[in-house]
């Protein structure tokens, strides 16, 4: 007999641990990291507080697994490089600062967003 899968996880094969980052990840990108608690990532995550423990050492390890999701998730939406050998190095270069300038800012927690447009 299988074990139990926690109610909060749906059927799509994800581990609760990684539920709890992806969770802690979507709340950063949302609320940035500024007053973030285990309590809101539990409630947001459908688990009690204490789950978060059994998963991983403290919430800094959490937080760091989540935001090392969320600067994947930024960086993905730049997009891939240009393939060597392609286009001139100055537009090489322009492309991914042009559609990414506000990206990086994306990563901070609010508060210190960079500037504002």
């Amino acid at each position: 007999m299988s074990p139990r899968r926690a109610a909060a996880l749906g059927d799509d094969g994800r581990s609760l641990r990684d539920h709890l980052i992806t969770t802690a990840a979507r709340l950063i990108a949302e609320r940035g990291t500024a007053g973030l608690t285990v309590r809101a990532i539990a409630r947001e995550a459908g688990v009690s507080d204490g789950v978060l423990y059994n998963h991983f050492a403290d919430k800094e390890e959490l937080l760091a697994l989540a935001l090392h999701a969320h600067a994947h998730t930024v960086a993905a939406a730049l997009g891939d490089p240009p393939a060597p050998g392609t286009g001139t190095v100055a537009a090489n270069l322009r492309a991914p600062a042009v559609e990414g300038r506000d990206q990086p800012f994306t990563v901070l927690p609010r508060g210190g967003r960079g500037p504002s447009t």
